[in-house]
């Protein structure tokens, strides 16, 4: 076809695919460049023609989008797993979290994320943390690709865009319009209107995401940039950003409890030096059990031996601390950190609370110790200092059975908790037949005074959980305590503990042969748990255990899936989750070998299956 048009020949090409009853896909790159009218024509020439426009987010895409009446599906970039494959393949080391954090750093872009594993192989040791660190903190010293390809990009912002970026730049999480628009005031002094003009065309360039309605955030591969930008600035403007986010957050949280929004504000806490909120949330046993404790823990450990600060906020940053060592079972450092709180409260004069949190404290760690003599002095000094009102009473209730559980006098145990449950379950309003059945939609509505009971229903938990131990040490089944320990947890928004008894729940399960019950837990309640709500810690053993309990119901070709896709993230564990993590493969290989016993079937008087003669 001498001197054919593009049109005439792809109409050419089309009429061909027609008579030979073919179809053909054109992939069309960087179409952001093409005229939308020229896409257009050269779309509409045959149906059996299919396009496939690749665009890098800018004004262009709007027009595209109308002309041709479409919507653009973002590219949301490179999954964890396939992060840690590809982190695998060149060397690298690092955990759920770590690949979360360079996954925020990049983007998720592929070309992004690749080059950053390669800088952390080749400058880093191979740890992905390390590097992570490094960007978080401006202090790596290979520019990345990102850097290089985005500068052009960020150069061509006008001033205020810039400022934009910058100031936003330190947010992860999504804030409305005027949320944003009052950073930018309060760190450049911009106006609404100005701001405004500059988030529509950082949106057009896609630098700003948009989520739901009315929230946006810079793009996580255009924030390094920005905060950049935001450094060269000096510390009083970076100062100024992170006091106007904070201080938005404390305004918005009680009507907003969102995770991220939290993590952000404890960054700007620790940022902005403010010793006395961290500590206040340290000692809140719910903020160790939404996880927030990772984020801090540094930083808590440096409060507590600062001199600058007060003996107060000391002995509570330790109280904080041991307290998460409790719950991870890292007890190095316990009986140093008690020796200091009790300086703290005999140098300083300090209160009952502080006397009352560290005997407490002393007590169950001599327990864990077998110490008997040391808990029974400890069970002495403090009852005679302890306020007979029944809060106070109830957690040295609580502890006392937690130290009997730890000296293995178990049926004691059982005895102290019971009467707890007993006591909680009036505190509350509630009897077991409430429980029995219900999901915690139907049960908040019958307690008492309203749903305000956040510490009673996780102190009710905690009995229960505790009470299901002592039984089961004494090799009797615990019936339905976990069970209903989940439930309160759940209500509590208890997140750590709760997928802690869930996987237990899950072996006992296991245990009495019900593997199609023990799959359910983690696939109804588990897995939507660690993933909506992105508890990164927990992803890894809850996924290895899932995998486990796929190889009881016989499904062994999506176990082995399952353990394939973990094991990228194996060199990246401490020594403990690695050795779980080959345990769990090698019981697997072992249940493919030797089958288990037959799954538990529930009784005909009961509702099972009938048998047949």
């Amino acid at each position: 076809m001498p001197g054919a048009t593009g049109t005439e020949i792809l109409f050419a090409i089309s009429r061909h695919l027609a008579e030979s009853n073919l179809t053909a896909t054109i992939v069309l790159d960087n179409a952001h460049r093409v005229p939308a009218p020229d896409l257009v024509s050269l779309i509409e020439v045959s149906p059996l023609l299919h396009f496939v426009l690749l665009a890098q987010p800018s004004a262009s895409v709007a027009r595209i989008e109308a002309a041709l009446a479409v919507h653009a599906e973002p590219l949301l970039g490179w999954t964890n797993e396939t992060a840690a494959a590809e982190g695998s393949s060149l060397g690298c080391r690092g955990d759920y979290s770590s690949y979360e954090r360079l996954l925020k750093l990049t983007g998720g872009l592929p070309l992004y994320t690749q080059n950053a594993l390669k800088i952390a192989a080749e400058n880093y040791d191979g740890e992905v943390v390390r590097l992570c660190a490094a960007l978080e903190e401006r202090t790596h010293v290979v520019e990345t690709a990102q850097e290089l390809i985005l500068a052009d990009v960020f150069e061509s912002f006008s001033d205020n865009e810039r400022r934009a970026v910058a100031a936003l730049s330190l947010s992860d999480v999504p804030l409305t319009q005027p949320e944003a628009s009052g950073v930018l005031k309060l760190t450049f002094g911009l106006e609404p209107p100005a701001a405004a003009a500059a988030f529509r065309r950082l949106r057009l360039s896609g630098a700003i995401q948009i989520f739901g309605v009315d929230r946006f955030k810079v793009h996580d591969a255009m924030r390094p940039l920005g905060r950049a930008h935001l450094d060269e600035g000096g510390a009083e403007v970076l100062k100024k950003a992170q006091a106007a986010i904070r201080d938005l957050l404390m305004v918005a949280l009680p009507k907003d409890h969102d995770r991220q929004r939290v993590f952000l504000l404890l960054r700007m806490f620790v940022a902005l030096g403010n010793v006395k909120p961290l500590v206040e949330m340290a000692t809140d046993e719910i903020f160790h059990e939404l996880g927030y404790m990772d984020e801090i823990s540094d930083y808590l450990t440096r409060a507590a031996t600062s001199e600058e600060i007060s003996a107060e906020d000391r002995f509570w940053a330790l109280d904080g601390l041991i307290f998460a060592h409790f719950k991870d079972g890292n007890e190095a450092d316990i009986q140093g950190k008690l020796d200091r709180m009790d300086e703290l409260v005999r140098g300083h004069d300090l209160g009952l609370s502080e006397r009352l949190a560290v005997g407490m404290k002393r007590m169950v760690f001599a327990a864990r110790a077998k110490d008997v003599a040391t808990v029974k002095k400890t069970m002495s000094e403090l009852s005679r200092v302890l306020p007979r009102t029944p809060q106070h009473l109830r957690v040295a209730k609580y502890n006392y059975a937690h130290a009997l559980f730890e000296l293995e006098m178990m049926e004691e145990c059982v005895t102290a908790t019971l009467e707890l449950i007993v006591e909680y379950y009036d505190l509350l309003g509630l009897t077991l037949g409430d429980v029995m059945g219900k999901n915690p939609d139907k049960i908040f509505p019958l307690l008492k005074g309203g749903n305000r009971h956040t510490d009673d229903l996780k102190h009710l938990a905690d009995s229960l959980d505790l009470q299901a131990k002592a039984i089961k040490a004494t090799g009797n089944h615990p019936g339905l305590a976990h069970i209903h320990a989940l439930k309160f947890y759940s209500m509590a928004q208890s997140l750590d503990s709760f997928v802690r008894v869930g996987q237990e729940l899950v072996d006992d399960y296991i245990g009495r042969s019900d593997y199609i019950g023990a799959r359910d837990v983690i696939e109804r309640n588990l897995m939507p748990t660690i993933m909506g709500l992105k508890l990164a810690g927990r992803v890894i053993p809850v996924r290895s255990q899932y995998a486990v309990v796929l190889a009881y119901c016989g499904a062994f070709d999506e176990a082995e899936s399952e353990m394939a896709r973990l094991l990228p993230y194996e060199s990246g564990l401490d020594p403990r989750g690695q050795t779980e993590l080959q345990n769990q493969r090698a019981l697997i290989a072992h249940l493919k070998l030797y089958p288990p016993p037959p799954q538990w079937q529930m009784p005909p008087q009961l509702g099972g299956p009938t048998s047949r003669k």
